[in-house]
């Protein structure tokens, strides 16, 4: 462009020149105004146009805006010609030619469409133009001023093959660009992995193709900080302000996290490297994002193996005495006692023998739900396996005594839930309802605990005797284990 307006800076000049002794400028100014806001408009849109495709925008509707200002730009001057036609007709004819032909070269560094257009334009102006110059009379010093205009005339050839050679390489770089962006999004799209670049200066937050899908964002969009954090799950969101306010003061930012993703909810990884200035400000940080929903529902279906019973999705064997654990090394630093209650169904064998073992499966689920309505939020209910459940209350009181009161309300409590009839129904089979009533109780063995008195498998032997006590004694009753021995 600077290129482009010196030469027609020169070109004016020698126009200026070369009819400083006939032409009647101030008849002329109108025409000049006119042709200036006709060429200030091309210019200021052929900066916009240049800052849109430098953002990724879509260059054939600027070629073509740009090819309209330029027919209009001509539709002026053909116009104008006989607005303000104040001289003799051959004077106006050539002049306004020669006034064309360096107008012309305002356009070069965005004509790159028409440029075959041009150069055939520019060597009709050059016969014309010299045929004008070996003729008119006023024309002086005559060879200097041919010389002059061959040589300009050639100066606009090589500014218009030079542009032309640019566009051609800027073409070719964008396409290569365009190219290798095609490249990355389709490996990123394979990787499930996504980049970004945020900003700190402007607080945007530049997102790839990929990124945006994970995010459930329309390709191409750019958000703010504020805006991302929207995107990211209520219960997740304090965690990731601190980690990103610690990667501003030079900490890792490696974080996983919900968002919500439309009307989804979405597991992501985020790892991110900062640049810094001299003094410690956060420049920016590029980063990727991956979507982890697979895997985290794969963590979720193992832990569920390793730690849950499959059919009341209680926490199994396992996970109950690590729990157990935890209750004991709680009640030791509180100086609080817990119970461990093992229960046995007295009347379950009957039902899976009679009935099959779907209607055996129904009861447990039941007595599950039940058992977990007799409790609080900080108790743990575990099922070890076959018909035997495991309650365990945790921080009762440092009372023994009391300690054991307490148990004892609980533990009538779930004798009399699981007493209650059952009716158990598989849906429809065979065109009929299938339902099965059927009662049932339970043999329940208490232990207290305190700290370190005893180990884990201590207190489960001591819990599964007292309930083989209360299953001797006629089922449907709960007893303690005795508290001497406990001790």
């Amino acid at each position: 462009m600077p290129t482009s307006l010196g030469v027609g800076v020169v070109g004016l000049c020698l126009v200026v020149f070369t009819h400083r002794e006939a032409v009647e400028w101030h008849a002329y100014l109108p025409w000049v105004v006119s042709m200036l806001v006709f060429f200030s408009l091309r210019l200021l849109f052929a900066g916009h146009a240049l800052r849109r495709i430098a953002g990724g925008a879509d260059a054939t509707p600027m070629v073509h805006t740009e090819a309209l200002l330029c027919v209009l730009t001509g539709l002026g001057w053909g116009s104008i010609v006989y607005v303000f036609d104040t001289l003799a007709m051959d004077q106006n004819f050539y002049i306004r030619l020669m006034i064309l032909a360096t107008a012309m070269s305002f356009v070069l560094s965005s004509m790159s469409v028409f440029i075959r257009v041009f150069l055939a334009f520019v060597g009709s102006i050059t016969v014309v133009s010299l045929v004008f110059l070996g003729s008119a009379s006023y024309v002086t010093p005559r060879l200097p001023l041919v010389v002059a205009w061959l040589t300009y005339f050639w100066l606009l050839l090589v500014v218009a093959l030079f542009n032309n050679r640019n566009i051609r390489a800027a073409a070719v770089d964008r396409s290569s660009v365009l190219r290798l962006t095609d490249e990355l999004n389709h490996a990123q799209a394979l990787g499930n992995v996504g980049s970004w670049v945020y900003e700190f200066e402007d607080d945007r937050l530049r997102l790839s193709a990929e990124a945006c899908r994970t995010f459930g964002l329309t390709e191409g969009t750019s958000i703010d900080l504020d805006s991302y954090l929207e995107l990211t799950h209520p219960l997740d969101r304090g965690a990731v302000e601190r980690a990103w306010a610690d990667a501003i003061k030079g900490a890792d930012f490696d974080c996983e996290h919900r968002i919500l993703a439309g009307d989804r909810v979405r597991w992501i990884r985020q790892k991110a490297e900062f640049q810094y200035a001299v003094n410690g400000t956060a420049l920016n940080a590029l980063g990727i994002v991956q979507d982890i929903t697979k895997r985290k529902l794969t963590e979720y279906q193992l832990h569920e193996l390793a730690f849950s019973d499959t059919l009341t999705k209680l926490p199994n064997r396992r996970l109950t005495i690590d729990r157990l654990r935890q209750a004991m090394a709680a009640g030791k630093r509180a100086g609080k006692y817990g119970a461990l209650m093992i229960l046995d169904l007295d009347d379950f064998k009957p039902l899976n023998d009679t009935h099959g073992h779907q209607f055996g499966d129904l009861l447990l689920i039941e007595a599950a739900i039940r058992i977990v309505g007799c409790l609080r939020k900080i108790d743990t209910v575990g099922r070890f396996g076959g018909d035997e459940f495991v309650v365990m209350l945790s921080e009762l009181d440092v009372d023994r005594s009391e300690s054991t009161a307490q148990a004892s309300r609980v533990a009538e409590k779930v004798r009399r839930a699981i007493g209650l009839p059952y009716v158990l129904n598989t849906g429809e089979h065979a065109g009929s309802a299938t339902t099965v009533e059927h009662r049932c109780t339970a043999s329940i063995g208490v232990a207290l605990f305190m700290g370190d008195d005893a180990s884990a498998d201590d207190i489960l032997k001591w819990a599964d005797a007292a309930m083989y006590q209360a299953k001797a004694a006629g089922g449907d009753a709960f007893r303690f284990y005795e508290a001497t021995e406990a001790r």
